[in-house]
């Protein structure tokens, strides 16, 4: 089926950052995923048959994209795609592009934690976001960030518990079950769009993949993983972002803190290495 509009950017979005993040990230996975979101709003574990025939119709294996046609392709009966992992950066960016075009690059879009930002705020050094831990006991951030997409994925807030079991919403790709422990997972990137997907992919991946898609494909990231998988993971970028106090009777404790922005290698096209400004 040949496909237009919207639904074509998010094929073209899909298809390009399940290559970049090494299949951490796959929107093909969408009869597994109704299949889990009908257990928790059930309290029923899906059966064993039931996993097994969403399975055989989810994955990379199940579709095809002709970026050159835009044309989707099916490959065997039963195929959902679910955007839920895409589209709120997706959204994010396109309202930030409007905002732009209408004369206000000073903003900030938030579509449910998927944060576009432009220019800083007047008289502001950058947009202050504080950065939760995803794991107990480990440290939250704060920094300061403009011209940039913010996305944090993880289980923490939204996991249930279902006949005994705790299950939370990101999927396994490589096995069609949630994730067995509780991971996070922030990125910095060029756009809401690859920030949003690759989040999750992080929080998909083996922590050694993860390091190596994330230093290839966004501008920083940092990984929070329990204690015996190795706790905050970061890339050399993370750590070189500064941070600052956003307390108001603090003042700016970093008026002069830089960000990533477009200006740097990161204006690249999504996917592609980048680097902070220094």
């Amino acid at each position: 089926q040949r496909v237009e509009g919207r639904l074509r950017d998010a094929l073209d979005a899909a298809w390009r950052l399940a290559r970049v993040t090494c299949g951490g990230f796959e929107a093909g996975l969408g009869s597994i995923t109704r299949l889990w979101r009908e257990a928790r709003r059930s309290g029923t574990m899906p059966t064993d048959p039931a996993l097994a025939c969403a399975v055989a119709c989810a994955g990379r294996s199940a579709w095809l994209w002709s970026e050159d046609t835009s044309t989707f392709t099916a490959q065997r009966d039963g195929v959902r795609m679910d955007f839920g992992a895409l589209g709120q950066g997706l959204a994010a960016d396109a309202a930030l592009a409007a905002l732009r075009e209408a004369g206000m690059p000073q903003a900030r879009v938030d579509v449910s934690g998927d944060i576009a930002r432009g220019a800083a705020p007047p008289g502001e050094a950058g947009w202050c976001i504080e950065v939760a831990p995803g794991v107990d006991g480990q440290t939250p951030e704060t920094l300061l960030l403009h011209d940039v997409s913010f996305s944090t994925s993880g289980d923490r807030e939204q996991t249930r518990t279902v006949a005994g079991q705790s299950v939370g919403h990101i999927i396994d790709p490589s096995s069609g079950r949630p994730l067995p422990a509780l991971r996070q997972a922030t990125v910095i990137a060029k756009d809401a769009t690859t920030a949003d997907a690759v989040a999750t992919a992080l929080c998909t991946l083996p922590i050694a993949d993860a390091l190596s898609v994330a230093e290839n494909a966004t501008i920083a990231a940092r990984m929070d993983r329990p204690t015996e998988d190795g706790g905050v993971h970061a890339t050399g970028a993370w750590n070189s972002i500064r941070r600052a106090s956003c307390d108001p009777a603090a003042g700016s404790s970093a008026p002069e803190a830089a960000c990533p922005s477009p200006a740097s290698p990161a204006s690249g096209p999504p996917g592609s290495p980048a680097r902070p400004s220094t």
